[in-house]
């Protein structure tokens, strides 16, 4: 009987094992989602960030005089507002991929911290299963000593009824 509950608690946690790998493997896949979304959105940011330092380059290329003969006094201020929102619009890019990186990296970290976890919940179930095999096999060789016993216990139950027949046989003939 108390073989046969340790089975049943070692069947109950395979069981919650095998449910909370399943979890672990769904909280993996959410997070491979999630970095890759996450990559997406770094590439589009630096695609942008080279975009505006190209701009930024050509207009440094060209020489004031360039400039000023090209185009009037106030296309030139123009110009520089532009530049200027330019160069903010490229810090915010910046930051933008900077915080990016460190999200992904913590979904990384946070996705090898779950594949550790779930890495250890099946030794842990290997652990478990060897165990239950090793109650299983152990109750048997129990049952099967139980059963040995008890025809050793009957073999000598008919020997004493026979000695004890034996006896009275003779006390009959006494």
């Amino acid at each position: 009987y108390i073989l046969k509950n340790k089975i049943k608690k070692l069947d109950l946690q395979i069981y919650q094992s095998n449910v909370v790998v399943k979890d672990l493997g769904l909280q993996i896949k959410d997070t491979e989602s999630s970095i890759e979304i996450t990559s997406l959105k770094i590439d589009d940011g630096r695609e942008r960030l080279a975009a505006i330092l190209r701009t930024v380059y050509e207009e440094d290329q060209r020489s004031l005089i360039e400039v000023l003969l090209a185009e009037g006094m106030s296309d030139f201020f123009d110009n520089l507002v532009a530049l200027e929102a330019l160069n903010i619009k490229n810090q915010e890019l910046l930051e933008n991929i900077k915080s990016l990186k460190s999200s992904l990296e913590e979904q990384k970290i946070s996705l090898e911290e779950e594949k550790s976890g779930l890495e250890k919940q099946v030794a842990i179930q290997t652990l478990q299963r060897q165990q239950n095999t090793q109650a299983k096999s152990e109750q048997d060789y129990l049952l099967k000593l139980t059963e040995a016993e008890y025809q050793k216990y009957l073999q000598e139950r008919s020997d004493i009824e026979k000695r004890a027949q034996a006896i009275r046989s003779r006390i009959f003939e006494l």
